[in-house]
């Protein structure tokens, strides 16, 4: 067995010296949750080692009741028994619509059931990873605020912002968001294209990589839009949700959908599904 020679509030102690010898206009970036003046071991262990974080307060998050995570459930349920009995007889647009719904309404279940196990064992409760995405008014809120935001919260301190300082001292404040957003964008294009490396261990087609690249330029012209043409109203949402939703089905199945049929992901999400049913059934 490792053994460390430090204890839990040695640990403590030494971030918190470390922490004093940082500027005080700098501190507040490195304020976390292991910044806690005292916390559980186990905790602390969860949150140094595993991709845990605590609940930070957000504004205008959606408040979702339990008939939500039910109907979910059950769209889950039609969606997959389409999508696995119809699914070679219907257009490929139509199966991508339903194939992509079922894998945001399975992760969406999963991570709050995850979340309030967390809750439970550790205390800690957490983000929820997904805002209603089909209710975003732009791709800015899309990617910004509701889709996958823990790594939103990874990305926005590790990539954007040492990308939108260096560039300011070039650029300027007001272009310096551009090269900030277009390198995140890139970075996450070659995150996704080495996942599926790992599932293919064949050469990358870089579609993915054209996929983010191509949301990071629209995503650049959607923000300098607003920015220099200061128009007081806007679309409703009811309008602006189904283009968002449409624009980004449009171009995951162009650019998104090929390669996780090269790597036979949903193939092998219906084999979990199925182990994950028979571990159901058999602890019932």
């Amino acid at each position: 067995m490792l053994y460390l020679p430090i204890s839990h509030n040695n640990i403590k102690l030494q971030f918190k010296n470390y922490h004093h010898g940082i500027p005080r206009r700098y501190q507040e970036s490195y304020e976390g949750p292991l910044s806690a003046p005292s916390i559980p071991l186990s905790r602390f262990l969860s949150l140094a080692c595993f991709p845990i974080e605590k609940s930070i307060p957000r504004k205008n998050l959606t408040h979702k009741s339990p008939y939500n995570y039910g109907i979910k459930a059950l769209l889950l349920a039609i969606f997959l028994k389409v999508y696995h009995d119809h699914g070679d007889h219907i257009h490929p647009m139509i199966a991508w619509f339903f194939f992509s719904f079922s894998v945001y309404f399975f992760l969406d279940l999963l991570l709050t059931i995850s979340s309030i196990v967390m809750e439970f064992l550790l205390g800690v409760k957490l983000d929820p990873q997904f805002d209603e995405p089909y209710l975003s008014t732009s791709l800015q809120d899309f990617w910004g605020r509701r889709w996958n935001v823990m790594v939103n919260r990874i990305l926005y301190p590790t990539i954007y912002n040492p990308v939108r300082t260096l560039s300011a001292r070039v650029i300027g404040h007001i272009w310096a968001p551009i090269p900030a957003i277009l390198i995140t964008f890139a970075v996450s294009g070659l995150m996704h294209e080495l996942i599926f490396f790992y599932f293919t261990r064949e050469r990358p087609t870089w579609d993915t990589m054209l996929f983010f690249c191509l949301h990071g330029v629209s995503l650049v012209m959607e923000t300098t839009i607003k920015k220099f043409v200061n128009v007081k109203w806007s679309l409703p949402r009811h309008i602006t949700a189904p283009l968002v939703v449409a624009f980004v089905l449009v171009t995951s199945y162009w650019l998104f959908f090929p390669e996780l049929r090269r790597c036979k992901i949903a193939e092998r999400a219906f084999e979990d599904y199925e182990a994950i049913a028979k571990m159901v059934t058999f602890v019932v």
